[in-house]
């Protein structure tokens, strides 16, 4: 009964440890996992960001305009990109969904070239849905704070019961920008909003993996430890506490025959020495007893 209420401690032992210490480990690593994808996600958003950005910066600055309609088109249709879009600097209005800066700059220097009217599309409901969302207007808050010197930020969205990674960056101001745009209205957001099913479902992967891996190694790590202990602790302790019995009956005779050099070879050292004394002082008594019976007889 002994022996197995100890065995049944240490092995519960055991595989409680190696559980908790695995799923530690399974758990940070998937939390690192999930950081290094949302870093990789802001890196790639940055550069998809760049080219839009300079075109920005030069082709519009050129009186080309146009460039950067074509070009947030074209990035449009690649797979993961869900919206591109130029916020304007009131945090709700995006650019090209209205002819209010080319009516502007038409009245003001008549100048308005044909490749400038590229098509407009009235602001979706998508669009305002986005740019309602607490997590767009803190973002945007934070970026129009200039004290923070920041001019990019992201954050987890969720649309339609899928999750999304929204990146904004600030469109710096330009002198040149006043002249079309008005004085201080030039600055907006670039938004940048991509997939994040492909990410989840590779951290869902991971998940799985990390799972049936752990199941793996907590059954193998579990019963080579379970065997070594038994071998190494367990059976030495029950061969001790069934000879330390018998010695107990009477049977001086006994010895542990345990080799190992551990505090466990020590401890049957000692219980060999003495049952050793007990035989010495038990043969001592006898003939002293045999001593005094002849005495008296």
């Amino acid at each position: 009964m002994f022996g197995r209420s100890l065995n049944f401690k240490i092995i519960s032992l055991v595989i409680a440890a190696i559980f908790i210490g695995f799923s530690l480990i399974a758990f940070s690593a998937i939390r690192r996992e999930k950081r290094r994808i949302f870093a990789e996600m802001e890196r790639a958003s940055q550069m998809m960001a760049m080219p839009i950005l300079n075109t920005i910066y030069s082709d519009m600055l050129d009186e080309r305009a146009e460039m950067v309609y074509y070009l947030i088109k074209d990035i449009r249709s690649m797979k993961g990109v869900e919206r591109i879009e130029i916020i304007r600097e009131n945090g709700f209005k995006a650019a090209f969904t209205d002819y209010n800066t080319l009516n502007q700059v038409d009245k003001e220097y008549g100048e308005l070239k044909p490749e400038w009217r590229t098509p407009r599309i009235p602001q979706s409901k998508e669009i305002i849905a986005a740019t309602e969302k607490p997590e767009f207007k803190s973002a945007f808050n934070l970026l129009k704070d200039n004290s923070n010197n920041k001019n990019h930020a992201s954050y987890i969205e969720e649309s339609n019961g899928r999750k999304l990674f929204t990146y904004l960056i600030t469109i710096e101001e330009r002198k040149k920008c006043d002249s079309c745009h008005g004085e201080g209205n030039a600055r907006g957001i670039l938004m940048i909003t991509t997939s994040l099913e492909d990410s989840y479902e590779f951290i869902k992967e991971s998940r799985i993996y990390w799972t049936k891996t752990g199941f793996l190694m907590i059954v193998i790590i579990g019963f080579v430890l379970v065997v070594s202990i038994r071998r190494s602790v367990l059976k030495p302790i029950e061969t001790m506490a069934r000879i330390a019995g018998a010695i107990a009956g009477g049977d001086l005779g006994q010895r542990i025959t345990i080799k190992s050099k551990d505090e466990i070879g020590e401890l049957a050292n000692t219980m060999n020495k003495m049952a050793s004394s007990l035989n010495d002082a038990k043969k001592e008594l006898d003939r002293r007893l045999l001593e005094l019976y002849a005495l008296i007889t």
